[in-house]
Order: C-alpha cells, then structure tokens, then sequence
C-alpha cells in the first residue's frame, strides 16, 4: 500500500489545489486534465475535486481521480467531514487525501479522522481559522511524529464573518508554524507576488483555486508561481 505524501517536494513551494465548480452540474472529468498535465510537468502534486457543501458529489471525486491516476496526481477530498466513515468513502473513491476542518471537530473527533486516513494510506490537510486553532493543530500533529509529512498545516485566509478573502491573515499568521510542520497558506494567492511573499514567510505549500480557474493560461501562471515560491526559499 502506497501513502500518497501531500510533501514530497516540500522545500519547493509547490501549488496543490484547484476548485472546480461545473454549472448546472455538468461535469467531466476532461475538465481536469489540462491543469493536471500542466501540474505534473512543473511539479503539481494535488488537484482537489470540491464535494458536498462546495457544490460537488462524491462521483465526481470518483471521475476525477480515475482521470488523474495515469498522471500520479492524487486528489484530495474537499468536504466538511464528520466521520471516518467518510473517509473511507473517499478512498473508496480513489482519493489520495481529506481535508479536516478543526472549527467543526473537537480533538476527539479530528483524531478518529487521522488516524483512519493514516490507516488507508491517505494524508490528512488539516484546517485552521486563526493563531489558536494552529496552536491546537500542531500539538495534535505533535503526537503523530512518523507522519507529520502526512499532516501538513493549513491556514485559511477567507473571514468566516463576511467570507471575503484577507490575504494579511497569512502573513501575520506565518511565525505561529512550529518547526517541522509542514505550512499550507490557503487561497489569498493570486499571482508570483503573493506566492514569492508566503513562501518567504515560510510557507511551503500553497492551495490555490480560483487564480487557475480565471487565467487564460494555467500552466503559465503556475510556472510563475512556482519559480517566485522556490526562488525565495533559496532555490529548494
């Protein structure tokens, strides 16, 4: 059984996320590949099929990770998970990972999640709001030392109240990451700029969605992303 490590590059600042929301729920799983192509040949290492409340179903996780096996990019389940049922069902599925939202989930509730994705070979993107929910993530990733890699961090930079996106969460944010945990700045990244200013905060993952989906040229802006990422971590 192979784990699908969510960072395997991690010194390299790669991009790992897109939303994909299809009008009128017509879907195909061909919608993926341009971006999945571009990503496996400048270092992509997830594609996130958004289920449930974020306007999909568990099909099209299905359709798209059948669809981006041959290129050896895993997807990620993007839903509000309760239960480690659901992650079963998402492996069913052919994910390679889940998100956990701590906001939603007591301590008791995210472990039962980990430890079933960590038993399937899967990783978990855990989920933080602000500076104590990242304090309480980290002591919990703490406890998993074999699997931290597994286990990457992720602020979300979007104001639950209004919903609007604050980039400058981020950066205040990034000096509370404990060493040794991998950081992933959630949205708020729209072009080289912003990903040369995280990753020099250092963060060394980034989940970016609606810049791709509005871009004439995906592979183009994520070459730029991820040149100005690695260039600011020193090349790694």
């Amino acid at each position: 059984r192979r784990t699908s490590h969510f960072a395997l590059r991690t010194l390299h600042f790669p991009v790992s996320y897109l939303d994909h929301i299809h009008a009128c729920n017509r879907w195909d799983p061909a919608d993926f590949l341009p971006f999945a192509v571009a990503g496996e040949r400048l270092g992509l290492e997830r594609l996130v099929p958004l289920l449930g409340q974020f306007g999909g179903e568990l099909g099209h996780l299905e359709r798209a990770a059948a669809a981006l096996a041959p290129l050896r990019v895993p997807a990620m389940r993007k839903d509000f998970l309760l239960d480690p049922y659901q992650v079963s069902e998402a492996r069913l599925a052919g994910a390679g990972g889940v998100l956990a939202i701590a906001r939603m989930l007591d301590d008791g509730a995210l472990r039962a999640l980990i430890d079933s994705a960590l038993g399937l070979g899967m990783f978990v993107l855990l989920e933080a709001f602000d500076v104590a929910e990242i304090e309480r993530c980290a002591d919990l990733i703490s406890t998993y030392p074999e699997h931290r890699r597994n286990l990457p961090l992720g602020l979300n930079c979007r104001d639950l109240q209004t919903l609007q996106i604050d980039p400058a969460r981020l950066d205040a944010a990034a000096g509370a990451f404990p060493r040794g945990i991998v950081a992933v700045a959630e949205s708020g990244l729209f072009n080289a700029a912003d990903a040369r200013r995280l990753a020099g905060h250092g963060y060394q993952l980034a989940l970016i969605g609606t810049a791709l989906m509005q871009t004439d040229d995906a592979a183009a802006l994520l070459r730029e992303m991820l040149e100005a990422g690695r260039a600011a971590r020193g090349g790694a």
